[in-house]
């Protein structure tokens, strides 16, 4: 899974460009450059890595700033990619029997049972087959970097809210309908 850290305020969706003062400096990111290719990739193909990069530190990373551990480009991205280790959560669903698969499905309920914790399922739904895939787990973390449980505001975004706050085109993942993990090529 990729990795993503979005600072939120009171359960709410930002906030958002907190600095625009601030200069994205790609060199600061030389020691963790593959890292962040391998990490934190660019879905778009028509984009570069470095532009969305770029946009994640000016959206995000420039209202992270105020915890110490996030207080520059370098230490945002490494930070991130650090949670990323610690939270592993492709090996936390292996742990507990929740495996990527093409054919095995699995229940929301499931899901959420093992990760132990209120967290935020987005499901790419494939209209033509009814089927849906996972495509993304948000977690929420305290400021000291816990994982804690997500208030429940953010664990049950209505559809509309989800579509405002993302950049693909996931939903909520449905409750009834059984969600397939896949497992992920590299290219």
């Amino acid at each position: 899974m990729a990795v993503y850290f979005r600072p939120t305020e009171n359960a709410t969706h930002g906030p958002f460009f907190c600095n625009n003062s601030s200069h994205f400096n790609l060199s600061s990111l030389n020691p963790i450059i593959g890292d962040l290719l391998e990490f934190w990739t660019n879905l778009y193909a028509e984009k570069s890595a470095k532009s969305f990069w770029e946009h994640e530190w000016y959206k995000h990373g420039t209202c992270a700033t105020s915890v110490s551990k996030f207080n520059n480009e370098y230490h945002y991205f490494k930070g991130t990619l650090d949670l990323h280790t610690k939270f592993n959560l492709t090996r936390f669903l292996e742990e507990r029997g929740i495996l990527p698969s093409s054919v095995h499905d699995y229940q929301y309920t499931d899901l959420l049972k093992a990760l132990q914790k209120k967290t935020v399922l987005s499901c790419y739904h494939d209209k033509t087959t009814r089927v849906q895939f996972l495509s993304s787990i948000e977690i929420c973390l305290s400021k000291s970097l816990q994982w804690i449980d997500c208030p429940s505001s953010t664990a049950t975004m209505t559809r509309k809210e989800m579509m405002n706050y993302r950049i693909v085109h996931a939903h909520p993942c449905s409750d009834i309908v059984p969600i397939m993990y896949p497992r992920m090529n590299r290219v």
